[in-house]
C-alpha cells in the first residue's frame, strides 16, 4: 500500500463533467461532501491539495474558463504533484477528460521512473526534466465498464511500478474518504510543520527559478479556496 507519511502536494482527481447539473453546472452535493471530506483529511495532516472541482467552485464557476486554461492548469498541477489520486470513471462511464487531461501525463511520469534507474533522465519536449511521482492511487468504480484498451494501461504499470502504482476498487462515495484516510494516516505536530515548511521553500525555489514544469506547485493549497481559479 503506497502511504503518504510526510506533507506532500496531493493532485485529487474526480471525473468533473459527469457529476455536473447539466442545466445548472453545479455538481452533485454528495459528490461535494465526499470530496471536501477527503481535502478536509488531508489538509489536517500538513499535505498542500489540488482539487479541480474546489477551484472551480463545485461547478459555479466552471463556465468562466476556456478548455485551453482548464488543461493548461491541471496539466501544471499533475506534474507538480507528489501523489496523485485519479478517478477517471464513475457510474459506468468513462471521464475522457480525466483520460486525456490526467493520464497520459501520469504515463510520462512513470516512465520517469526506468529512466532515472536505468537509462539516462527523461526530459519534457522544451529540456525540462521530467519528476517522478511518489505515488499514483488509480480508483475505480466497481461495477465499471472497463475499457480493454485503457485497462492495458493499468496492468502494465502495475506489472513494471509496484512501488509507485497502485490499483484500488470503491462501492460507494465514503469509501473514497475510507481509502483517502487509510492512504494518508495522521502525522505527527512536528512532521506538520517541518514539512509545510519544506513544502513553502520548494516553492519559493521553483517559482524564482522559473521552472515552468513546476509552475503548478502554486495551485496547491493547505486551505480550502475561497476564489475560482
Amino acid at each position: 500500500m503506497i502511504k503518504i507519511n510526510s506533507p506532500s502536494r496531493v493532485f485529487l482527481s474526480g471525473p468533473l463533467t459527469m457529476f455536473a447539473d447539466k442545466k445548472t453546472g453545479m455538481i452533485d452535493p454528495t459528490v461535494v461532501r465526499t470530496l471536501k471530506l477527503m481535502l478536509k483529511h488531508l489538509r489536517q495532516n500538513g499535505h498542500q491539495v489540488f482539487c479541480a472541482h474546489e477551484l472551480e467552485q463545485w461547478g459555479a464557476a466552471t463556465k468562466e474558463l476556456t478548455i485551453p486554461q482548464i488543461m493548461k492548469r491541471d496539466l501544471s498541477a499533475i506534474q507538480a504533484a507528489d501523489y496523485v489520486f485519479i478517478m477517471p470513471n464513475f457510474g459506468g462511464k468513462y471521464s475522457e477528460g480525466t483520460i486525456v487531461l490526467e493520464m497520459a501525463p501520469i504515463t510520462m511520469r512513470l516512465s520517469a521512473l526506468k529512466d532515472i534507474n536505468g537509462k539516462s533522465e527523461l526530459m519534457t519536449r522544451d529540456g525540462k526534466k521530467i519528476k517522478p511521482p511518489k505515488g499514483i492511487i488509480y480508483l475505480h468504480h466497481k461495477g465499471s465498464e472497463i475499457d480493454p484498451h485503457f485497462d492495458s494501461y493499468m496492468q502494465m504499470f502495475r506489472k513494471l511500478y509496484p512501488n509507485h502504482f497502485e490499483y484500488l476498487e470503491f462501492e460507494k462515495p465514503s469509501d473514497l474518504v475510507k481509502i483517502v484516510k487509510s492512504h494518508a494516516p495522521k502525522i505527527s505536530q512536528a512532521k506538520k510543520v517541518l514539512g509545510r515548511a519544506r513544502l513553502n521553500a520548494a516553492r519559493l525555489v521553483l517559482g524564482r527559478a522559473k521552472l515552468k514544469h513546476y509552475v503548478g506547485a502554486t495551485y496547491f493549497t493547505s486551505k480550502p479556496r475561497k476564489r475560482p481559479l
